[in-house]
């Protein structure tokens, strides 16, 4: 039995490579000693895993991962234009997602939610806004 968590982070970051998005993609947060940080960058968080449905010789996943999309401007600044326009080709690319080792059967409509979370630091404006995917999967045999 193959866990999917892996492979659905997999699947994102190889979709979103494969699309052009070149924003540096993490797991959880940004590490130490990115230097410079970067101003713009995608954290992969969260990712959740229940078991759908068991046939025979199959197992079908619902995994969730959430695709969190930071800006970071200069305190007092937002660039609600580029975070849009951002969010907007991570949202079409995803609907194209492949997982390695899995089939996704609901990939058009994996989109389940979407909040803006903005930060204000003694030194910058964070614009985030964090997608919830959760897609539908089942092994490849």
């Amino acid at each position: 039995m193959l866990n999917p968590t892996k492979y659905i982070r997999q699947g994102v970051v190889n979709t979103l490579r494969n699309f052009g998005i070149t924003e540096p993609i993490y797991e959880g947060r940004v590490p130490r000693g990115v230097n410079p940080p970067p101003t713009s960058y995608i954290l992969l968080t969260s990712p959740t895993l229940n078991q759908f449905a068991v046939s025979k010789d199959d197992k079908e996943w619902q995994p969730t991962i959430n695709v969190d999309v930071n800006k970071v401007n200069p305190q007092g600044f937002n660039s609600g234009n580029s975070l849009d326009d951002l969010v907007e080709r991570i949202m079409n690319a995803l609907e194209q997602i492949n997982v390695p080792n899995f089939i996704v059967k609901n990939k058009k409509h994996a989109l389940q939610n979407m909040v803006d979370l903005p930060l204000e630091t003694d030194t910058a404006s964070i614009q985030r806004r964090v997608l919830t995917y959760q897609f539908w999967v089942n092994n490849v045999d």
